[in-house]
């Protein structure tokens, strides 16, 4: 459904007070303001994460902040047990939570680097970084603070689809593997499937 800028900023407005308030259980949760307040709960029985790795993700924070800007709502970076499905990482908008996975344990640094590496290979991830995963769940929570925030979200948005119909049409004279070889070597496959 497409709507007018009026009916944009109406919903936009709407959404924001479903975000005052969050609680988690019985305790508010209060958002992360700087890279020491970045701590890493354990949920589903999962191993602690590493201290020298937890900080390194901090880091990985702050300069993902210096480019971007704070990111006032995020609440949370939980450590989960890798259930061999392919995800690693996700991102819940209504609490404003991120949760890596198989990043837990002494081995949670090579284990996630080993998988980057092999994502990076396969053309599905854009990078072989064992923050791959990090830096795409906090450009989802980017893209929420954008969505609630900026008044033209909704116009961007249609640019970049414009841009990745474009490219993606720039493609056609090419077979199926080709395309799957350019899309991994300038970027990656899901990068030319999702805005």
């Amino acid at each position: 459904m497409r709507l007018s800028t009026e009916q944009a900023k109406t919903l936009q407005q709407a959404g924001l007070s479903q975000y005052r308030g969050l609680t988690s259980g019985k305790r508010q949760i209060a958002a992360i303001k700087s890279s020491d307040e970045l701590t890493f709960p354990r949920i589903d029985n999962a191993p602690q994460i590493d201290k020298r790795f937890a900080e390194e993700f901090r880091r990985e924070y702050e300069s993902f902040t210096d480019i971007f800007g704070k990111l006032p709502s995020l609440r949370n970076v939980n450590v989960g047990v890798y259930n061999n499905d392919n995800i690693f990482g996700h991102y819940n908008p209504n609490s404003r939570e991120i949760t890596l996975f198989g990043i837990g344990g002494k081995s949670g640094k090579n284990a996630i680097s080993n998988i980057a590496l092999q994502n990076k290979k396969n053309g599905q991830w854009s990078t072989a970084s064992p923050f791959h995963s990090f830096r795409h769940e906090l450009g989802h929570e980017l893209q929420e603070e954008l969505r609630l925030n900026d008044p033209l979200w909704y116009e961007k948005i249609v640019e970049v689809e414009k841009v990745m119909k474009w490219l993606r049409n720039s493609l056609t004279y090419l077979d199926h593997s080709a395309k799957i070889e350019l899309m991994k070597n300038k970027l990656s496959i899901y990068a030319f499937e999702n805005a």
